[in-house]
Protein backbone atom coordinates (compact mmCIF):
# COMPACT_ATOMS: atom_id res chain seq x y z
CA UNK A 1 0.00 0.00 0.00
CA UNK A 2 3.11 2.06 0.65
CA UNK A 3 4.33 1.78 -2.62
CA UNK A 4 0.87 2.27 -4.13
CA UNK A 5 0.12 5.97 -2.01
CA UNK A 6 3.64 7.19 -3.54
CA UNK A 7 3.13 6.27 -7.01
CA UNK A 8 -0.37 8.03 -6.62
CA UNK A 9 1.53 11.18 -5.54
CA UNK A 10 4.36 10.99 -7.97
CA UNK A 11 1.56 10.60 -11.12
CA UNK A 12 0.01 14.27 -9.87
CA UNK A 13 3.54 15.86 -12.03
CA UNK A 14 3.81 16.64 -15.24
CA UNK A 15 6.86 14.08 -15.75
CA UNK A 16 5.46 11.18 -14.86
CA UNK A 17 2.31 11.73 -16.21
CA UNK A 18 4.67 11.89 -19.25
CA UNK A 19 7.14 8.90 -18.39
CA UNK A 20 3.15 6.87 -17.85
CA UNK A 21 2.09 7.68 -21.20
CA UNK A 22 5.84 6.58 -23.20
CA UNK A 23 6.26 3.08 -20.69
CA UNK A 24 2.45 2.20 -21.13
CA UNK A 25 2.26 0.66 -23.94
CA UNK A 26 5.53 -1.21 -23.20
CA UNK A 27 4.07 -3.11 -20.70
CA UNK A 28 2.04 -6.26 -19.92
CA UNK A 29 -1.35 -5.61 -19.14
CA UNK A 30 -1.03 -6.83 -15.14
CA UNK A 31 2.19 -4.45 -14.95
CA UNK A 32 -0.37 -1.64 -16.02
CA UNK A 33 -2.80 -2.49 -13.53
CA UNK A 34 -0.50 -3.02 -10.88
CA UNK A 35 1.16 0.32 -11.26
CA UNK A 36 -1.88 2.43 -11.84
CA UNK A 37 -3.19 0.37 -8.88
CA UNK A 38 -6.02 -1.08 -10.54
CA UNK A 39 -7.80 -4.05 -9.81
CA UNK A 40 -7.24 -6.70 -12.26
CA UNK A 41 -11.23 -6.60 -13.14
CA UNK A 42 -11.30 -3.29 -14.04
CA UNK A 43 -10.51 -3.22 -18.53
CA UNK A 44 -7.16 -2.11 -19.84
CA UNK A 45 -9.67 0.08 -21.87
CA UNK A 46 -10.45 1.88 -18.38
CA UNK A 47 -7.01 1.74 -17.45
CA UNK A 48 -5.91 3.63 -20.59
CA UNK A 49 -8.75 6.45 -20.43
CA UNK A 50 -7.58 7.47 -16.89
CA UNK A 51 -6.89 11.05 -16.34
CA UNK A 52 -2.85 9.72 -15.22
CA UNK A 53 -2.88 9.38 -19.21
CA UNK A 54 -1.69 12.33 -20.72
CA UNK A 55 -3.86 13.23 -24.09
CA UNK A 56 -2.40 16.15 -27.03
CA UNK A 57 -3.81 19.32 -28.22
CA UNK A 58 -2.71 20.88 -31.60
CA UNK A 59 -2.79 24.72 -31.72
CA UNK A 60 -3.67 26.14 -35.28
CA UNK A 61 -1.67 28.37 -36.78
CA UNK A 62 -0.13 29.37 -39.68
CA UNK A 63 2.94 29.20 -42.07
CA UNK A 64 3.63 33.11 -40.69
CA UNK A 65 4.28 32.04 -37.31
CA UNK A 66 5.16 28.08 -36.97
CA UNK A 67 5.50 27.93 -33.45
CA UNK A 68 2.65 30.55 -32.18
CA UNK A 69 3.26 34.71 -31.66
CA UNK A 70 3.48 36.58 -28.46
CA UNK A 71 -0.25 36.38 -28.21
CA UNK A 72 -0.49 32.75 -26.96
CA UNK A 73 2.88 32.47 -24.62
CA UNK A 74 2.24 30.10 -21.85
CA UNK A 75 -0.69 28.33 -23.33
CA UNK A 76 1.36 25.54 -24.30
CA UNK A 77 3.05 25.16 -20.91
CA UNK A 78 -0.76 25.74 -19.24
CA UNK A 79 -1.92 23.04 -21.20
CA UNK A 80 1.04 20.65 -20.35
CA UNK A 81 0.75 21.53 -16.32
CA UNK A 82 -2.42 19.65 -16.56
CA UNK A 83 -0.96 16.65 -18.97
CA UNK A 84 -1.96 17.90 -22.17
CA UNK A 85 0.85 17.72 -24.89
CA UNK A 86 0.49 20.58 -26.88
CA UNK A 87 2.08 21.30 -30.35
CA UNK A 88 2.03 24.31 -32.55
CA UNK A 89 0.98 23.53 -36.29
CA UNK A 90 0.43 25.09 -39.41
CA UNK A 91 -3.02 24.63 -40.72
CA UNK A 92 -1.28 24.59 -44.14
CA UNK A 93 1.23 22.08 -43.26
CA UNK A 94 0.55 19.23 -45.50
CA UNK A 95 2.31 16.57 -43.46
CA UNK A 96 0.09 17.30 -40.59
CA UNK A 97 -1.79 14.26 -38.90
CA UNK A 98 -4.23 15.99 -37.47
CA UNK A 99 -6.20 12.64 -36.71
CA UNK A 100 -3.53 12.16 -34.07
CA UNK A 101 -4.97 14.66 -31.52
CA UNK A 102 -7.54 14.87 -29.17
CA UNK A 103 -8.00 18.04 -29.84
CA UNK A 104 -7.75 20.82 -32.51
CA UNK A 105 -7.82 24.74 -31.38
CA UNK A 106 -7.91 27.21 -33.72
CA UNK A 107 -5.48 29.91 -32.59
CA UNK A 108 -3.88 31.61 -35.24
CA UNK A 109 -4.55 30.50 -38.42
CA UNK A 110 -4.34 34.62 -39.39
CA UNK A 111 -3.83 34.22 -43.30
CA UNK A 112 -6.95 31.90 -43.96
CA UNK A 113 -8.56 34.76 -45.87
CA UNK A 114 -6.16 34.40 -48.20
CA UNK A 115 -6.87 31.26 -48.88
CA UNK A 116 -10.89 30.68 -47.75
CA UNK A 117 -12.09 27.99 -50.01
CA UNK A 118 -9.15 25.81 -49.03
CA UNK A 119 -8.88 27.00 -45.55
CA UNK A 120 -12.77 25.85 -45.40
CA UNK A 121 -12.18 22.44 -46.84
CA UNK A 122 -9.30 21.81 -44.36
CA UNK A 123 -12.11 22.59 -41.65
CA UNK A 124 -14.08 19.73 -42.90
CA UNK A 125 -11.58 17.57 -43.18
CA UNK A 126 -9.98 17.98 -39.68
CA UNK A 127 -13.53 17.53 -37.93
CA UNK A 128 -13.65 14.56 -39.79
CA UNK A 129 -10.07 13.67 -38.05
CA UNK A 130 -10.72 14.82 -34.68
CA UNK A 131 -12.55 17.38 -32.55
CA UNK A 132 -12.49 20.77 -33.48
CA UNK A 133 -12.44 23.69 -31.42
CA UNK A 134 -14.39 25.85 -32.43
CA UNK A 135 -16.79 23.45 -34.68
CA UNK A 136 -16.69 24.08 -38.18
CA UNK A 137 -20.80 25.46 -37.85
CA UNK A 138 -19.48 28.65 -36.26
CA UNK A 139 -16.20 28.71 -38.52
CA UNK A 140 -18.49 28.92 -41.98
CA UNK A 141 -21.40 30.93 -39.82
CA UNK A 142 -18.57 33.49 -38.92
CA UNK A 143 -16.52 34.04 -41.58
CA UNK A 144 -18.61 36.00 -43.53
CA UNK A 145 -19.50 39.40 -41.94
CA UNK A 146 -23.07 39.37 -43.15
CA UNK A 147 -23.64 37.46 -39.33
CA UNK A 148 -23.95 40.89 -37.78
CA UNK A 149 -26.93 41.70 -39.77
CA UNK A 150 -28.28 38.43 -38.29
CA UNK A 151 -26.96 39.70 -34.47
CA UNK A 152 -29.10 42.79 -35.42
CA UNK A 153 -31.90 40.69 -36.10
CA UNK A 154 -31.51 39.02 -33.24
CA UNK A 155 -31.82 42.06 -31.08
CA UNK A 156 -27.89 42.66 -30.43
CA UNK A 157 -27.16 46.30 -30.54
CA UNK A 158 -25.06 46.52 -33.60
CA UNK A 159 -23.19 49.01 -35.99
CA UNK A 160 -25.36 49.48 -38.64
CA UNK A 161 -24.37 47.20 -41.52
CA UNK A 162 -24.99 46.79 -45.71
CA UNK A 163 -23.53 44.19 -47.68
CA UNK A 164 -23.13 44.39 -51.05
CA UNK A 165 -22.60 41.32 -53.42
CA UNK A 166 -19.95 40.71 -55.43
CA UNK A 167 -20.30 40.74 -59.21
CA UNK A 168 -23.48 43.27 -58.49
CA UNK A 169 -21.92 46.31 -60.60
CA UNK A 170 -23.51 48.23 -57.69
CA UNK A 171 -20.89 50.28 -55.52
CA UNK A 172 -23.53 53.65 -55.45
CA UNK A 173 -26.40 51.83 -54.12
CA UNK A 174 -25.03 51.79 -50.54
CA UNK A 175 -23.47 54.46 -50.40
CA UNK A 176 -26.40 56.60 -51.24
CA UNK A 177 -28.27 55.59 -48.12
CA UNK A 178 -26.02 57.93 -46.43
CA UNK A 179 -26.13 61.75 -46.63
CA UNK A 180 -23.52 63.12 -49.08
CA UNK A 181 -20.70 64.44 -45.93
CA UNK A 182 -21.48 61.68 -43.93
CA UNK A 183 -18.75 59.31 -43.31
CA UNK A 184 -18.75 55.94 -43.94
CA UNK A 185 -16.10 52.49 -43.38
CA UNK A 186 -16.08 50.22 -46.37
CA UNK A 187 -14.18 46.73 -45.53
CA UNK A 188 -14.35 43.45 -47.25
CA UNK A 189 -16.94 40.67 -46.20
CA UNK A 190 -14.08 37.92 -45.49
CA UNK A 191 -11.36 39.68 -43.70
CA UNK A 192 -8.59 40.23 -40.56
CA UNK A 193 -7.12 42.72 -39.02
CA UNK A 194 -8.36 45.85 -40.74
CA UNK A 195 -6.80 44.76 -44.02
CA UNK A 196 -8.92 46.31 -47.00
CA UNK A 197 -10.58 48.69 -44.91
CA UNK A 198 -10.86 52.21 -45.79
CA UNK A 199 -12.60 55.19 -44.07
CA UNK A 200 -14.31 58.35 -46.70
CA UNK A 201 -17.44 60.27 -47.36
CA UNK A 202 -20.53 58.44 -48.91
CA UNK A 203 -20.60 61.21 -51.63
CA UNK A 204 -16.54 60.82 -52.33
CA UNK A 205 -15.58 58.88 -55.44
CA UNK A 206 -13.01 57.70 -54.73
CA UNK A 207 -15.28 55.64 -51.52
CA UNK A 208 -16.82 54.23 -54.20
CA UNK A 209 -13.55 53.25 -56.22
CA UNK A 210 -12.63 51.33 -53.22
CA UNK A 211 -15.74 49.74 -53.22
CA UNK A 212 -15.42 48.43 -56.89
CA UNK A 213 -12.27 47.52 -56.39
CA UNK A 214 -12.88 45.29 -53.17
CA UNK A 215 -16.06 43.91 -55.26
CA UNK A 216 -14.04 42.44 -58.11
CA UNK A 217 -12.80 40.19 -54.53
CA UNK A 218 -15.54 39.61 -52.91
CA UNK A 219 -18.82 41.18 -50.70
CA UNK A 220 -18.27 44.39 -49.44
CA UNK A 221 -19.67 45.70 -46.10
CA UNK A 222 -20.00 49.49 -45.42
CA UNK A 223 -21.06 50.58 -42.32
CA UNK A 224 -21.35 54.38 -40.89
CA UNK A 225 -18.43 55.42 -39.60
CA UNK A 226 -18.28 55.63 -35.64
CA UNK A 227 -16.27 58.80 -34.28
CA UNK A 228 -16.08 57.63 -30.79
CA UNK A 229 -13.33 55.31 -32.18
CA UNK A 230 -10.93 58.31 -31.97
CA UNK A 231 -11.51 59.04 -28.54
CA UNK A 232 -12.70 56.15 -27.18
CA UNK A 233 -11.31 53.21 -29.32
CA UNK A 234 -12.82 49.58 -29.19
CA UNK A 235 -13.45 47.54 -25.92
CA UNK A 236 -12.84 43.97 -26.75
CA UNK A 237 -14.89 41.69 -23.92
CA UNK A 238 -13.44 38.03 -24.20
CA UNK A 239 -16.53 35.26 -23.79
CA UNK A 240 -14.51 32.15 -22.36
CA UNK A 241 -16.87 28.98 -21.85
CA UNK A 242 -20.16 31.33 -21.73
CA UNK A 243 -19.26 33.34 -19.57
CA UNK A 244 -16.97 37.32 -19.35
CA UNK A 245 -13.39 36.39 -18.93
CA UNK A 246 -11.58 40.22 -18.99
CA UNK A 247 -11.68 42.92 -21.37
CA UNK A 248 -8.93 44.83 -23.21
CA UNK A 249 -9.58 48.11 -24.27
CA UNK A 250 -7.84 49.25 -27.75
CA UNK A 251 -6.51 52.41 -28.90
CA UNK A 252 -5.75 53.34 -32.09
CA UNK A 253 -2.77 55.53 -33.12
CA UNK A 254 -3.24 59.36 -34.06
CA UNK A 255 -4.62 59.54 -37.42
CA UNK A 256 -6.16 56.02 -37.56
CA UNK A 257 -9.23 54.56 -36.75
CA UNK A 258 -8.08 51.09 -37.24
CA UNK A 259 -6.79 49.95 -33.87
CA UNK A 260 -4.53 46.91 -34.76
CA UNK A 261 -1.01 46.87 -32.75
CA UNK A 262 0.54 46.28 -36.16
CA UNK A 263 -1.03 49.70 -37.06
CA UNK A 264 -0.24 51.50 -33.69
CA UNK A 265 -2.75 50.45 -31.64
CA UNK A 266 -2.26 50.04 -27.88
CA UNK A 267 -3.88 48.19 -25.64
CA UNK A 268 -4.73 47.32 -21.78
CA UNK A 269 -6.97 45.14 -19.59
CA UNK A 270 -9.90 47.29 -18.27
CA UNK A 271 -12.95 46.33 -16.43
CA UNK A 272 -16.05 45.36 -18.69
CA UNK A 273 -18.55 47.29 -17.80
CA UNK A 274 -22.33 45.92 -17.16
CA UNK A 275 -23.58 47.95 -20.40
CA UNK A 276 -20.23 45.86 -22.13
CA UNK A 277 -21.18 42.45 -20.49
CA UNK A 278 -24.67 42.77 -21.71
CA UNK A 279 -23.86 43.33 -25.55
CA UNK A 280 -20.90 40.87 -25.50
CA UNK A 281 -22.82 38.15 -23.73
CA UNK A 282 -26.70 38.86 -25.93
CA UNK A 283 -23.98 38.57 -29.40
CA UNK A 284 -22.91 35.10 -28.01
CA UNK A 285 -25.67 33.81 -27.13
CA UNK A 286 -27.14 34.65 -30.40
CA UNK A 287 -24.67 32.93 -32.00
CA UNK A 288 -24.44 30.09 -30.10
CA UNK A 289 -28.50 30.07 -30.83
CA UNK A 290 -27.63 30.52 -34.82
CA UNK A 291 -25.15 27.70 -35.14
CA UNK A 292 -26.35 25.21 -32.67
CA UNK A 293 -23.09 24.66 -31.05
CA UNK A 294 -21.25 25.13 -28.90
CA UNK A 295 -18.83 28.19 -28.71
CA UNK A 296 -16.31 27.94 -26.11
CA UNK A 297 -14.41 31.08 -26.68
CA UNK A 298 -15.62 34.34 -28.46
CA UNK A 299 -14.48 37.78 -28.51
CA UNK A 300 -16.97 40.89 -28.92
CA UNK A 301 -15.62 43.81 -30.20
CA UNK A 302 -17.66 47.01 -28.96
CA UNK A 303 -17.49 50.65 -29.67
CA UNK A 304 -19.42 53.32 -28.28
CA UNK A 305 -22.93 54.63 -29.93
CA UNK A 306 -25.11 57.10 -29.20
CA UNK A 307 -27.41 55.05 -26.35
CA UNK A 308 -24.85 52.93 -25.35
CA UNK A 309 -22.30 49.84 -26.74
CA UNK A 310 -22.40 48.59 -30.76
CA UNK A 311 -21.17 45.60 -31.60
CA UNK A 312 -18.73 45.79 -34.04
CA UNK A 313 -17.18 42.82 -34.74
CA UNK A 314 -17.84 39.01 -32.89
CA UNK A 315 -15.09 37.15 -33.45
CA UNK A 316 -15.14 33.14 -32.60
CA UNK A 317 -12.57 31.57 -35.66
CA UNK A 318 -9.56 32.13 -34.48
CA UNK A 319 -9.06 35.89 -32.67
CA UNK A 320 -6.94 37.01 -29.92
CA UNK A 321 -7.65 36.23 -26.92
CA UNK A 322 -5.54 38.96 -25.75
CA UNK A 323 -3.53 36.71 -23.37
CA UNK A 324 -0.28 39.11 -23.62
CA UNK A 325 -2.58 41.42 -21.78
CA UNK A 326 -4.00 39.21 -19.44
CA UNK A 327 -2.12 36.34 -18.40
CA UNK A 328 -4.06 35.14 -15.70
CA UNK A 329 -6.40 34.38 -18.83
CA UNK A 330 -4.56 31.36 -19.85
CA UNK A 331 -5.04 28.90 -17.16
CA UNK A 332 -8.95 29.42 -17.98
CA UNK A 333 -8.80 28.71 -21.49
CA UNK A 334 -6.20 25.46 -20.74
CA UNK A 335 -8.96 24.51 -18.35
CA UNK A 336 -11.54 24.62 -20.60
CA UNK A 337 -9.64 22.76 -23.48
CA UNK A 338 -9.33 20.14 -21.22
CA UNK A 339 -12.71 19.48 -19.98
CA UNK A 340 -13.80 20.12 -23.78
CA UNK A 341 -11.60 16.89 -24.07
CA UNK A 342 -12.54 15.29 -21.05
CA UNK A 343 -15.99 15.28 -22.13
CA UNK A 344 -16.08 13.92 -25.95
Amino acid sequence: MGMRRQWRRESSSLRNISIIAMVLPCLPHTTIRHRLGVAARVPLAAVLASPLVPFRVALAGCSLWPGGSGDHAGLAEALADRGAGADWLSWEDPAADWSRYDLVLLRETWDYTAHLDRFLGWIDDVAVATRLVNPPGVVGWNHHKEYLRQLAGAGVPTVPTAVVRAGSGDAGAALAAFAGDAFVVVKPAVGIGGDGAVRGRADDPATADHVRALLAGGDVLVQPYVPSIETDGETSVVVLGGRVSHAVAKRPAAGEFRIHAHRGGTYAEVEASAAHREVALAAYEAARDATGDAILYARADLVAGDGGPLLMELELIEPSLYLHVVPSATAHLADLVVAAVRSR
